[in-house]
């Protein structure tokens, strides 16, 4: 009726006035963002929500940019729009390209949603060739080797699991020749 859909409406803009509100008092905080940020995805305010990194990003710390940033790019990925994630992820790694946190929480919440939604594993793949062609400490590339192995079991065939074996012996080889 249409009164109900006034007041699932008038509800709507009480929950944003409020998260306005503790924007305005926590600005400062990346969890008030996130919630809002939250409010108005679930909500299907998409206008509002495209200016809300921008005018996050004024008020905090530049500190606290990469993990708000962070943080919309998995909420997209998890429950809103994924490729409004990937879109921010794949700024983020353009920007930062030797973040390994970042790459990290990226290859994690692709791996959820892959397990969440199923679908090709292609995009999961390509994602921990690249994440593995980096420059990486020993420490973090045995890591993201052993999950790409991980996913291979899990999704890929023998061709796939020997060409992670080989990605981990040329990086070993190349860490002995320096």
């Amino acid at each position: 009726s249409t009164q109900s859909t006034w007041g699932q409406k008038h509800q709507h803009i009480k929950a944003i006035e409020a998260c306005r509100h503790m924007c305005r008092k926590l600005g400062g905080h990346v969890e008030s963002w996130e919630i809002y940020y939250t409010v108005l995805m679930k909500r299907g305010f998409i206008d509002e929500l495209k200016h809300l990194p921008r005018n996050a990003l004024e008020v905090l710390s530049k500190d606290k940019h990469i993990q708000l940033m962070t943080k919309f790019a998995c909420l997209e990925l998890d429950q809103g729009s994924p490729e409004r994630g990937r879109t921010i992820f794949e700024g983020l790694v353009a920007k930062f390209p030797k973040r390994t946190d970042i790459w990290s929480v990226y290859l994690d919440t692709e791996t959820k949603l892959h397990k969440k939604n199923g679908g090709a594993v292609d995009r999961l793949r390509n994602l921990y060739e690249r994440a593995t062609s980096l420059p990486l400490s020993t420490k973090v590339m045995q890591s993201f080797l052993t999950r790409f192995m991980e996913f291979e079991k899990k999704y890929g065939t023998e061709k796939h699991q020997e060409a992670v074996k080989q990605r981990a012996v040329q990086y070993v080889e190349q860490k002995c020749s320096k």
